[in-house]
């Protein structure tokens, strides 16, 4: 997580960002295709995405490369 961070030259402390109860990584998170069939595991950042009240509306998935970058995988269905 913290080298997509730096590939991304995104300007904040990485170690409050890792403090927060929103964000989280899972090194070795499945990854479907349409039809529901895994395609591999890819090292992913997880994030929730809340309410104004706070109730978790849904997750945000950014599936990553060893290297640190975006892993080349389709778009999620909606």
């Amino acid at each position: 997580m913290r080298l997509y961070f730096k590939n991304r030259e995104l300007l904040f402390k990485v170690d409050e960002v890792e403090k927060t109860d929103c964000l989280r990584f899972n090194p070795a998170m499945a990854y479907y295709d349409e039809d529901g069939n895994e395609v591999g595991k890819f090292p992913a950042i997880v994030c929730a995405i809340r309410d104004v009240e706070g109730n978790l509306v849904t997750l945000h998935r950014t599936y990553l490369t060893q290297n640190g970058k975006k892993a080349k995988v389709g778009n999620a269905k909606r």
